[in-house]
């Protein structure tokens, strides 16, 4: 007679036996995901935590590879799950966005960027079929838009992806923000993405980004500084240390730098930006040099390497190269 409280009992058996707490709280994160399949609302959760894992840790690719598994499951079982394909198609963004930039990833095949762009156009297809409400039609309207390049109306579409209530941002939002004049409607953006869940990690990132964008380094080194107490996702660090070098604190941002990395790539590639915004441009060459050395190459890292030490011409021959290759306008914003 009550098909979904049965559900529910299951899922308690479930969530018990993975030591997962099934709260109000995620029970109301399951009907926003737009299920009542417990199932595959469990394989749509492993496949976030792998995606956020995928966003903080070097080996990208692989998990979200992994993550995807997860998600096709729970499409599987819940074909109108949205937010299942909203997130399997960060994959396939990622995988043209590598190959534009010019980036040698060693878990990227042939066949994955064959595949990509049609993957990942199929998966904001099935988002748009299956949109539930405002928020997660305009995400996916925007998203469509803003990678496969069909940017007239982009700004309009932004606004309405930026305003719209809801839980979830656009994936990409956070690239169009500084770029189009719009970096305080994505921090209110994200600000409503917090408020939903107060421990989503993604939301922290972009708000501190976006008040980057906006000018206020002492202010984005405050949001680091709050946010890193809560997680210590590399992005967080890397705005935390631009910050103090926009404040013209070099030596605090360089420590920050050197300690709170694990990845060598990480640190020498945040250095080197460090010392460009400085003006030892010795110092700011040696370490990009350094970079390579470990990283191999990156034209997307070299152009803001380029253009932060004021090397117009250098700057503006990499961005050629990349605007040349499918999705490099991704890339360049």
């Amino acid at each position: 007679q009550d098909t979904f409280a049965v559900q529910s009992d299951i899922a308690e058996k479930v969530a018990s036996a993975l030591n997962v707490f099934l709260d109000d709280t995620m029970r109301e994160r399951m009907k926003r995901a737009g299920t009542r399949n417990v199932e595959a609302f469990i394989s749509f959760q492993k496949g976030m935590g792998l995606y956020e894992r995928a966003h903080q840790e070097p080996n990208q690719i692989s998990l979200l590879k992994r993550a995807n598994i997860e998600f096709e499951n729970a499409i599987a079982m819940s074909p109108e799950l949205v937010e299942a394909y909203h997130y399997h198609s960060d994959l396939s963004s990622h995988i043209v966005i590598s190959h534009a930039a010019g980036e040698l990833d060693g878990n990227i095949t042939a066949t994955d960027l064959e595949r990509a762009p049609g993957e990942l156009t199929n998966d904001y297809q099935q988002t748009i079929r299956y949109a539930k409400n405002a928020n997660q039609l305009r995400n996916a309207e925007f998203g469509l838009a803003l990678l496969t390049g069909q940017w007239q109306g982009l700004s309009a579409l932004t606004d309405l992806s930026l305003t719209t209530e809801g839980c979830e941002t656009a994936l990409w939002a956070h690239l169009v923000g500084g770029p189009f004049g719009k970096a305080q409607l994505a921090l209110e953006g994200f600000a409503r993405m917090l408020q939903c869940d107060p421990l989503r990690v993604r939301s922290m990132v972009h708000m501190t980004g976006a008040i980057l964008w906006m000018g206020e380094a002492g202010n984005a080194v405050s949001s680091a500084e709050e946010y890193l107490q809560k997680s210590n996702h590399p992005w967080l660090v890397r705005a935390l240390a631009l910050g103090l070098a926009l404040e013209g604190q070099s030596e605090e941002a360089m420590q920050v730098a050197k300690d709170r990395f694990r990845v060598e790539t990480e640190s020498l590639f945040l250095m080197a930006m460090i010392a460009a915004i400085a003006g030892d441009q010795e110092q700011a060459s040696n370490l990009a040099s350094d970079y390579f050395a470990v990283n191999g190459p990156n034209d997307h890292h070299g152009l803001l390497f380029a253009a932060l030490r004021g090397e117009r011409n250098e700057a503006n021959r990499l961005a050629a190269i990349i605007d040349a290759r499918p999705f490099g306008h991704i890339v360049l914003l």
